[in-house]
């Protein structure tokens, strides 16, 4: 059995890493304090300081119940939460999202293992949305399951042109446009370029344009060949940009 630990919010660790940072005040500061024209100029020694930081205890847990597989996790993609303080959880294992309370407990579920609508080869990445609705994505294709804050299957959404991998980076914007990356191209080898590819979605999927490419170069022969498995950074060419317009009529350009 895995065992899930996280954070509600990066916010709320943060908060924590800094509230449990201690400071032992009868330690003196050094500082050297410089006037150059006129201007006061203070260096402080950080060594001389005396505080010190630690990492306290989670504030979510969940998948310490033996026995029982609603708490078991295989590969974990996506942890998200929502905004009654429940923890989403997108696992490889079960091909569905779990939906946790605060205190860790299981409370519904979302999608199956298959390649139809609402259900996952395999979960990868998701987005909260307003009104706690879920946006998963589905590995290979490529492709968003929709959900509503029960748990009910809304949609299936495929961007195009279609995407045979995931999308490298990216993700769902709070009015259901998104930023997919794709990669074209290359081999085995890592001689043939690969291209890639910033592109823009309407809710439905559709392609509004290319914001950015990012033209691959081959290898030249002079250059020490990679080994199989490893990934050669890519040679950038000039970017390639690409006016649209939101929803709101609003010009827009790529990076």
């Amino acid at each position: 059995m895995t065992m899930l630990r996280g954070y509600r919010l990066l916010a709320t660790a943060l908060a924590g890493l800094v509230a449990a940072c201690d400071q032992d005040d009868a330690g003196p500061t050094r500082a050297m304090v410089i006037d150059s024209a006129g201007v006061a100029i203070v260096t402080s020694d950080p060594l001389s300081r005396d505080e010190r930081c630690t990492v306290g205890e989670p504030t979510f847990e969940v998948g310490d119940v033996a026995g029982d597989e609603r708490y078991e996790f295989d590969l974990v993609r996506g942890v998200t939460l929502l905004s009654d303080g429940s923890v989403a959880v997108a696992d490889r294992g079960t091909a569905s999202v779990r939906i946790f309370s605060p205190t860790g407990e299981y409370l519904r579920s979302m999608g199956r293992e298959g390649a139809g609508p609402g259900e996952f080869r395999s979960p990868y990445l998701m987005w909260v949305l307003p009104g706690d609705t879920l946006w998963v994505g589905n590995l290979r294709p490529w492709h968003f399951n929709v959900f509503a804050a029960d748990g009910e299957f809304v949609r299936l959404v495929r961007p195009s042109p279609a995407y045979a991998n995931p999308s490298r980076e990216g993700g769902v914007l709070s009015n259901g446009y998104s930023v997919n990356v794709r990669i074209e191209g290359g081999g085995g080898d890592y001689r043939t370029p690969r291209d890639v590819f910033v592109d823009a979605h309407t809710p439905d999927g559709d392609l509004i344009g290319t914001l950015m490419t990012l033209e691959g170069a081959p290898v030249r022969s002079s250059e020490r060949p990679h080994q199989p498995g490893s990934r050669p950074p890519l040679r950038g060419r000039p970017l390639r940009r690409c006016g649209w317009r939101d929803d709101r009529g609003d010009e827009r350009s790529g990076p």
